[in-house]
């Protein structure tokens, strides 16, 4: 099992320098323009939380909306500031792209030899809300909480 999570006042003790709010620097791990948030990965947080940061669209400075598929993607260095939020995870305040990643090669779908297969249980599975999440020991030791799981993913089962 993951360490227990240290208090809420440990963690933001944890993420300041000396006494004074600095800022973090992280890349751009995955964003979604139609839900409008994503996660960025921040080896600071990381090794903190072992969990990444969200941050929401409204949080993203200087893009033009016009250009936010082209700035705002996987691999784009970003900075930005760390609060934590009611359930002590972090949150992205004032995102500043800072290197905009290349653009993927189009058409690259993954093979079966690019995919890490897992083997877990769902452990939870709501059908009014239409999603779940599957336990798995191996993901909860890498990303330290269940596996989300879409009610799209389950096309086969019965």
């Amino acid at each position: 099992l993951a360490p227990p999570r240290p208090p809420p006042a440990v963690i933001m003790s944890s993420l300041f320098e000396q006494g004074v709010r600095s800022k973090f620097h992280g890349e751009i791990k995955s964003f979604s323009i139609g839900k409008g948030y994503g996660f960025i990965s921040c080896e600071k947080v990381w090794n903190l939380l072992r969990c990444d940061v969200h941050f929401s669209l409204s949080e993203v400075y200087d893009v033009d909306p016009q250009q936010i598929s082209e700035k705002v993607r996987l691999g784009s260095k970003c900075t930005f500031w760390c609060n934590l939020d009611k359930s002590g995870r972090p949150q992205a305040k004032v995102v500043r792209i800072t290197e905009v990643a290349e653009r993927p090669p189009e058409n690259k779908t993954l093979t079966e030899k690019d995919q890490v297969k897992y083997e877990g249980r769902i452990k939870s599975f709501k059908e009014d809300t239409g999603y779940g999440f599957i336990s798995c020991d191996e993901t909860f030791k890498q990303f330290n909480r269940d596996v989300f799981l879409h009610h799209k993913q389950l096309a086969n089962c019965k």
